[in-house]
């Protein structure tokens, strides 16, 4: 195809005795800029500077934070047990919302969900990117902390169990069942797509086969 020499003027006087050549002018370009939040995260931050999505990681980790830090320390300052446990499983379920729909996604590449079929069966289904995401900062801090969570309220749920403070123990295991919900969902997903990317690459090394033998 011809380029396009629309709004260019090609008019030469050939009578006139040319002027040395000009190197042509590039136009400027301002460089991408960052996003000023991101930027201040990085630098305030230190576990982010290295982080592709700051803001997104941030949010990653911030309701699992705070929803640990409430759970140790609120009863210091809010003498209301039940508003505690409200407080915790409310922050509980942010953090599940967040990681499912929006870190997971950004972060991993990964979504996860499931559906209730009509004869009553729970139907767990996976999306991700054609490509695996490389290993960075992001997907680091997603799965360390994906994993992490619910462990920490594991271990918390055994230490009330053993001093019989059952009250606190149920809200120990809201923790894990959203915590853990989200850790095998994001984990399923993650082995479903290496298994779609290991068939990609078996189909692709077939063709590639097929096309030297038959040529």
């Amino acid at each position: 195809a011809q380029p396009e020499s629309e709004g260019l003027d090609f008019n030469v006087n050939l009578g006139a005795q040319n002027p040395d050549p000009q190197p042509p002018q590039e136009e400027y370009k301002q460089p991408p800029q960052q996003d000023k939040g991101d930027h201040l995260l990085r630098s305030n931050i230190p576990f982010l500077k290295a982080t592709s999505h700051p803001g997104i990681c941030l949010w990653h980790i911030l309701f699992k934070v705070l929803a640990i830090i409430f759970y140790l320390f609120l009863n210091i300052f809010l003498d209301n047990d039940m508003m505690v446990f409200i407080i915790v499983v409310l922050l509980n379920s942010f953090d599940f919302w967040v990681v499912k729909n929006i870190t997971g996604r950004i972060l991993a590449g990964l979504r996860w969900w499931n559906e209730i079929q009509e004869n009553g069966e729970n139907l767990w289904k996976f999306e991700s990117l054609n490509q695996k995401k490389e290993s960075n900062a992001d997907t680091r801090i997603f799965w360390f902390t994906l994993y992490l969570y619910p462990l920490i309220w594991a271990v918390l749920f055994i230490l009330k169990l053993i001093s019989l403070s059952f009250f606190w123990a149920l809200l120990c295991f809201v923790g894990i069942c959203l915590g853990g919900s989200n850790a095998y969902g994001f984990h399923k997903c993650d082995q479903e797509q290496q298994k779609k990317l290991q068939s990609y690459v078996a189909k692709g090394a077939f063709n590639v086969f097929k096309g030297k033998l038959l040529g």
